[in-house]
C-alpha cells in the first residue's frame, strides 16, 4: 500500500515537472529540502490540502 502511494505521488510530481525524472536522488532531496523549508506559500498549500482531506475523511468514512 505504501509503495503504491509513493509511486502515485512521484508520478504526480513528474507529470507536472517531467524534468525531475532526470535528477539524481540527492538532487531531488536537495530540491525538495529547499522548496519545503524555504517557501512558506507551499507549506501553507500543503497544510491546507492535508486539513481539507482530514475534514473529508471525517465526514465520509469511506476514506
Amino acid at each position: 500500500m505504501r509503495t503504491h502511494q509513493l509511486c502515485n505521488i512521484g508520478g504526480a510530481v513528474v507529470s507536472f515537472y517531467p524534468e525531475l525524472a532526470y535528477l539524481s536522488q540527492e538532487e531531488l532531496y536537495n530540491l525538495f529540502d529547499k522548496v519545503f523549508h524555504y517557501d512558506a506559500g507551499i507549506d501553507m498549500v500543503i497544510n491546507y490540502a492535508i486539513t481539507y482531506r482530514k475534514a473529508l475523511k471525517g465526514s465520509d468514512d469511506s476514506g
